[in-house]
């Protein structure tokens, strides 16, 4: 039976492997800005051992607060559906861990989830029968992926060490990609009328999820209610011009999907979806949608995790499951191409991804810093693409009017010899009609002329110096998100000696107060 089933499947992944080989070559003669190589288009022949060909030295952690940066590769495929024959997400995850990262999150197509078949161009091959990915010690298994993915998952994942994320990508030709992580069951465009109605998918995406006993594990049950979504390399899919299901119905705003759609695809496989001519990021959050940005591999290969594709970092307070999902959940994330890259943002106290309510008409002052040794410079976008602010030393602070119009707010890094992004942040969202006003203090405001801190940056474990202070003066360090450090100054005549050695990495409000307790001024300091 199994012998049949292997020849039989072996027919069908001639010509599936066939008509994708031919697609794929003639997708490779134009891979421009414009096209999206899918899969592979050249077809690699890179050996699984030893898994770690290119490293990646991990930094020091960065925190912010309590919050340390994570980064990992998100979007990858296996032998599970379009990728390399024979392997699995295993492989991936391996691949990932080896290479020195923190996470990485799957993404096979679900179309396969129940199939037991590879499609890659390299089954029209020798390797034929490896695309009949049927496990004869576990046939079960290989053929329900779903469960055993799960499986795979936890087994790879060791709190505070490596965190390896379920997820499956939901392929929609004609409205686009939405990838589908955390979720307890799965759905499928082909199946699912994902090529005739996008509310498809939205209805699945929103319904609390139910299982179907004895069927659920054939079916994938049905909700995906516990689950977050991607949108997928925006404006790469349609059946025809003109077609308005393109990128999801025009980005049509879906409220009940809103908290659940976290992110967008602004960086996938070298490709930049938010660089003017491709402004996807901007147009989804000028539709209303509350996505945050994430950078992925989408590799069908097996050069996983590897050290020139662009990556994904995640703000958490613990390494795990939980809190990978949580800083989903918030938008505490952002897209580096530079992996050494580190980014805050901040409006007032609120941390990126916040949605924040202020009084109307009352100042906001969005900063942060950029930590990285590569050229940059740092532009602050906002509402229809507009560029508010520009900076070019690493530490910016820009204050904002609230509008009773919710604004959105995001940083973007770049090379100004070339204009290549090398990072964007998460927005944060500012809603005027609430009554909180922030503290009038604010970074941008109090700064005493005579109070100059040097150096600013300062590496970490030496010491700024706050010249030009007044008789009696008294020097407080506070973190970017509002908390007293505890370290202290000392202070002798007119200048202050403060040690960094025990700050993490990160921004730092000094606030100097008279002899009598009264603010004076306040200035930022970077420690990097």
């Amino acid at each position: 039976m199994l012998s049949t089933l292997r020849l039989f499947g072996a027919v069908l992944i001639v010509v599936f492997a066939l008509n994708s080989s031919k697609a794929q070559k003639s997708e490779a003669l134009d891979h421009s800005e414009s096209s999206h190589c899918e899969h592979a288009c050249v077809l690699e022949k890179v050996n699984l051992a030893p898994r770690a060909k290119k490293q990646y030295t991990k930094r020091a952690d960065f925190k912010t607060g309590k919050l340390t940066h994570f980064i990992g590769s998100t979007h990858q495929h296996s032998g599970y559906s379009d990728g390399f024959p024979g392997t699995t997400p295993l492989d991936y995850f391996d691949r990932g861990q080896s290479n020195g990262f923190d996470f990485v999150l799957g993404a096979d197509h679900s179309d396969f989830y129940n199939l037991p078949l590879t499609l890659h161009e390299a089954c029209a091959s020798e390797k034929i029968l490896d695309c009949i990915s049927i496990d004869l010690t576990n046939p079960i298994g290989s053929i329900f992926k779903w469960p055993t993915f799960a499986d795979i998952a936890k087994e790879k994942t060791v709190d505070g060490q490596f965190v390896a994320v379920r997820g499956f990508e939901w392929t929609s030709d004609r409205f686009g990609h939405i990838n589908v992580y955390f979720s307890e069951n799965i759905t499928n465009a082909k199946t699912d009328g994902g090529y005739v109605l996008m509310p498809m998918f939205w209805n699945w995406f929103t319904t609390e999820p139910m299982s179907i006993p004895g069927l659920s594990i054939l079916l994938g049950g049905y909700g995906g209610g516990d689950a977050l979504g991607v949108f997928n390399h925006p404006g790469d899919k349609s059946l025809f011009d003109a077609d308005p299901g393109f990128n999801w119905n025009d980005f049509d705003y879906v409220p009940d999907a809103d908290n659940q759609m976290v992110g967008i695809e602004v960086f996938n496989d070298g490709r930049d979806y938010a660089s003017n001519g491709r402004a996807y990021y901007q147009q989804a959050l000028d539709a209303g949608w509350h996505v945050g940005a994430l950078a992925s591999e989408d590799h069908h290969g097996t050069d996983w995790s590897n050290g020139e594709t662009e990556k994904s970092v995640m703000l958490t307070d613990t390494l795990s499951t939980e809190g990978i999902k949580s800083a989903m959940q918030h938008r505490r994330m952002y897209a580096v191409r530079d992996f050494d890259l580190r980014l805050d943002f901040f409006a007032g106290k609120a941390l990126m991804g916040s949605q924040i309510e202020r009084q109307t008409g009352s100042v906001v002052t969005l900063s942060g810093a950029v930590h990285t040794t590569a050229k940059h410079t740092i532009e602050l976008v906002t509402n229809n693409n507009k560029t508010i602010a520009t900076f070019t030393n690493g530490v910016f602070s820009q204050d904002v009017v609230v509008s009773e119009q919710e604004q959105w707010y995001y940083v973007r890094v770049f090379n100004p010899s070339d204009d290549r992004s090398l990072a964007y942040s998460s927005p944060i969202w500012i809603k005027g009609g609430g009554v909180i006003v922030d503290n009038p203090v604010g970074v941008s405001e109090l700064q005493n002329e005579n109070a100059v801190v040097y150096p600013n940056p300062t590496s970490q474990g030496e010491q700024w110096q706050l010249n030009g202070l007044s008789k009696g003066a008294k020097v407080e360090v506070y973190n970017a998100i509002g908390e007293n450090t505890g370290v202290w100054a000392v202070i002798t005549q007119t200048r202050a000696l403060i040690d960094t050695i025990d700050l993490p990495k990160g921004v730092y409000v000094l606030r100097v107060l008279d002899g009598n307790g009264t603010l004076v001024s306040t200035h930022k300091s970077v420690v990097h």
